[in-house]
This record gives structure tokens, C-alpha cells and sequence, in this order.
């Protein structure tokens, strides 16, 4: 017989409760957030998204360091050289004022072609600010 308590969450409920996530962070309720992007790390602990939010959260409460050492640690062991988490960490050093710490990530997620998702161009734009003028890495296939 179906039962919808002992059922595992659909892949639309797992991206309405990121919706609802991310809607915390923005609203300044990080915990909220927190709790809900540490739920969605168990449900789907192949996804790269949780950890985003888990961090977003930790920015939004003032804790730049915790959300570094959230990507660094936690997100990258488990999702070792994922470019979308590469450019967010480089996001969250220079926005925890360690931009020197991020340039080597933002290079690497920076060779990745456009095609790659916008994290290639936020990791672009981030190169251009922390160095204006200086030379961006030139396009390359693939970052494994």
C-alpha cells in the first residue's frame, strides 16, 4: 500500500524546500535556512546545492569564516573539484576579505567554457575585480 509519510521526498518537493531555503536566506532568517539546507544535504547527498545554501546562510548571519570553512570542508570533501562549489568558495574568500586565497579557485573554475553554467562567468567577473586589466585564463574543455 502507498504511503506518502514513509515515502522518499519527489525531486519538485527537494527543490521547493531550496525555494523555501534560499527564500530564508534572502528574508534574514538564516537559521531557518541552515536547518533546511542541512535537511537537503541528507536527502540528497549528492547534490552541491545544499551546501551552497548552507553557506549563503552562514553570509547572511554575518559568519563569512563558517561559510569558508563549510565549502572548504565540508562541501569539497564530498564533492572534490566541483566547479559550481569552487566558485562559490572563491565568492565566500573574497567576500570574508581573503581575496589572494581565492584566486587560484576562480582561475580554474575560469578556464571552464560558458556552456559550464554561470558559475564560469561569476568566477570571471570575480578575477576581473579582484585584478582589473589583468589576463583571464583562456577557455579550456573541461576542469577534471
Amino acid at each position: 500500500m502507498h504511503n506518502p509519510s514513509t515515502d522518499p521526498a519527489s525531486a519538485e518537493q527537494l527543490r521547493e524546500l531550496a525555494r523555501i531555503g534560499f527564500l530564508a536566506v534572502h528574508v534574514g532568517e538564516p537559521a531557518a535556512a541552515r536547518a533546511i539546507f542541512t535537511s537537503l544535504m541528507v536527502l540528497r547527498p549528492d547534490s552541491v546545492l545544499p551546501h551552497i545554501g548552507r553557506a549563503m546562510a552562514e553570509q547572511a548571519a554575518g559568519r563569512m569564516e563558517e561559510a569558508v570553512r563549510w565549502l572548504r570542508d565540508e562541501g569539497l570533501r564530498q564533492h572534490p573539484d566541483d566547479p559550481e562549489l569552487m566558485a562559490f568558495l572563491g565568492l565566500a574568500l573574497v567576500q570574508a576579505g581573503w581575496p589572494s586565497q581565492a584566486t587560484a579557485l576562480l582561475r580554474r573554475v575560469a578556464q571552464l567554457g560558458p556552456e559550464a553554467g554561470a558559475h564560469v562567468r561569476m568566477a570571471r567577473e570575480l578575477l576581473e575585480r579582484a585584478a582589473p586589466g589583468a589576463p583571464l585564463p583562456p577557455f579550456a574543455p573541461t576542469l577534471h
